[in-house]
């Protein structure tokens, strides 16, 4: 077995809380000496771009603790928030794979750790770990089926159903529950979220206060609160 010297950083993977439904959960324990080995964990405050859309793609990120959000330039100059994600869950794979320049930006939302796995490290795990490869594939199946979905829900359902989605989203990610309801310390601005549901910020505001005056949520300038999870969930038709 070959050995690799003591990794940099003393965040182990092997050891890792969140290994078990991450990206490398698949990778045998003698493989994994090699990433934690090569890895490198940066830790970015709120607002720090981690790469830029056009760039090359030189490595995959796994967001240890933390947000990060992709977003993309529209043809106005504005940025479109795509996807908000969470600890565990991995980007920047899919232009490593097609060898094409990232697709979109990529920012912490909050002060964030992500270790971030070279592109060749992921390219050699890919040759030597089957059943690696294929938990890569499904994971690549999956997104284009939500990007399909997103695609059938502008078309298909309404704002309302779409924004009660998303805060569905947003209460499984991030919901802290308390004896009031689930608090949602929802990561970005509202004007974001319109974005995400692929309306205007005043359809948006407005669709927030339909809600609110179903009981469904409570809203104030600080804060948003989900009082009544079942009617969230049968709004989004979940």
């Amino acid at each position: 077995m070959t050995k690799y010297p003591e990794p940099p950083s003393k965040i182990r993977c092997l050891f890792c809380e969140i290994r078990q439904d991450g990206l490398f959960r698949r990778v045998g324990d003698d493989k994994m000496e090699r990433v934690e080995c090569e890895k490198v964990l940066h830790r970015y405050r709120a607002h720090q771009i981690i790469f830029h859309e056009g760039t090359p793609p030189l490595a995959v990120y796994c967001i240890r603790t933390g947000m990060v959000k992709l977003f993309r330039s529209g043809k106005r100059g504005e940025d479109v928030v795509l996807r908000v994600l969470g600890p565990g869950e991995a980007f920047g794979y899919r232009p490593v794979l097609c060898d094409e320049p990232y697709a979109a930006s990529a920012e912490a939302v909050e002060a964030t750790e992500v270790c971030v796995v070279p592109k060749q490290t992921l390219l050699d795990l890919l040759r030597d770990e089957p059943a690696f490869a294929l938990d890569l594939l499904a994971r690549v199946a999956y997104e284009l089926r939500v990007s399909e979905d997103q695609i059938l829900d502008l078309t298909q359902r309404t704002v309302l159903q779409r924004t009660a989605g998303l805060l569905v989203t947003f209460v499984e990610a991030c919901g802290e529950r308390t004896n009031g309801g689930i608090r949602l310390a929802i990561p970005v601005q509202r004007k974001e979220m319109a974005q995400m549901v692929g309306t205007t910020p005043e359809t948006f505001s407005r669709t927030l206060r339909d809600l609110a005056d179903k009981g469904i949520l409570s809203l104030s300038r600080l804060e948003m609160v989900v009082t009544d999870e079942t009617a969230l969930r049968r709004q989004a038709g979940a």
